[in-house]
């Protein structure tokens, strides 16, 4: 391998999306991590199949002018509220992610110059989710392309309790060939090791990894200074119920309400991942049903209220993204499956301590990983 000095790191994770703040935030986090240890760029995935193929296309893209067209492509109207949005994340992406020159696509493999890459890193986010690859992009995404010796993972996820049966096979031969294993979750760690025999580690995310004051050098003055205000992120919708509870909580508290991907908001709707992160750094309260919505909490030591996400059972068994950062920094009282809005005290000391700790032990793991 290449000297320290001039070891180069392709990363392979989700790209074929300009819509998700966590994947896009994730993705330049871990590009920052391995940056303190070489060069780090993303591989841009071709996914073949038709559900995903254009809008990794467009990803892949880093002159401005070209994404711009790719995006009025998808968005015909460019004064709507998604194209505004979209926009911003491509724009994010280009600006803020690794240009690589490096590629892979079922169709031609890996690129000639993605030979010479001393470390290939699989993750973070959910590379590992079989419910939306065809099984020759899921060998892809499991590094099956490039020598056993170069391919590891980091923050690995499968997003899901079980793997389809019939890729069980796939899984094994894969995980067996790599040289190291660190996954995001517990259920992870343990899928792993049904799978494959193998063993794995669980790490922090890559968001997790970046401190908080590095995080704010991103951001451009998207609040207003001195805004007062509650945030909510909701993936799985959010009911009037609910939304009632919020308003009033807020109003009580002599706050507004932000609320990210609600168009009833649209200036808080059109805000770019560098903006996603400010809104979280300058809230005084968030609720949420998002993994990296708490994790964005716990790094500017916000008071959060995560409820159970809509459609889902209370009495359900929480997903395992949100219990294992749960269990890592053991806050449980955190979690509300009902309408009331009560914030917990939160013991700050006590969570930067614990995740500086787990900043250790996850880069330690990592270093011998990248040797």
């Amino acid at each position: 391998m290449a000297s320290s000095a001039t070891k180069r790191y392709g990363i392979l994770t989700i790209n074929d999306t300009a819509s998700n703040y966590g994947n896009r935030l994730q993705n330049y986090a871990l590009e920052t991590l391995l940056s303190g240890y070489g060069t780090a760029t993303t591989i841009q995935h071709y996914l073949d199949a038709a559900d995903g193929g254009s809008l990794a296309k467009i990803s892949a893209r880093r002159n401005l002018s070209e994404v711009k067209k790719a995006v009025l492509g998808h968005v015909p109207n460019p004064a709507n509220l998604e194209y505004r949005r979209r926009w911003e994340e491509l724009k994010f992406t280009a600006k803020y992610i690794g240009k690589s020159p490096v590629t892979i696509s079922q169709a031609k493999g890996l690129s000639p110059n993605g030979r010479d890459l001393d470390k290939i890193v699989l993750g973070s986010d959910q590379v590992w989710n079989d419910r939306h690859l065809s099984q020759a992009d899921l060998k892809i995404r499991l590094g099956m392309f490039a020598p056993s010796e170069r391919v590891m993972s980091y923050a690995a996820s499968f997003g899901v309790d079980r793997v389809r049966e019939e890729n069980e096979g796939i899984f094994r031969l894969a995980l067996e060939r790599m040289s190291m294993i660190g996954v995001r979750e517990f259920r992870a760690k343990e899928l792993v090791e049904e799978l494959s025999g193998r063993k794995a580690t669980v790490v922090l995310d890559p968001t997790l990894m970046v401190p908080a004051e590095q995080w704010r050098t991103i951001t451009r003055g998207f609040v207003p200074q001195g805004e007062r205000y509650v945030l909510t992120y909701f993936l799985g919708g959010i009911s009037k119920e609910r939304g009632a509870a919020i308003e009033a909580f807020a109003k009580a508290h002599g706050c507004t309400v932000r609320r990210i991907l609600d168009p009833s908001d649209p200036g808080t709707y059109i805000a770019g991942p560098q903006d996603f992160v400010e809104l979280f750094s300058k809230a005084a309260y968030v609720c949420t049903d998002s993994y990296h919505a708490c994790c964005f909490s716990l790094l500017f030591d916000k008071p959060f209220r995560v409820f159970a996400r809509e459609g889902i059972k209370r009495n359900d068994k929480m997903n395992s993204r949100m219990e294992t950062l749960f269990r890592l920094f053991d806050l449980d009282a955190s979690i509300e499956g009902g309408a009331d809005v009560t914030m917990p005290g939160l013991d700050y000391a006590r969570i930067g301590v614990e995740l500086a700790r787990q900043r250790t032990i996850s880069r330690a793991w990592l270093e011998q990983a990248l040797r």
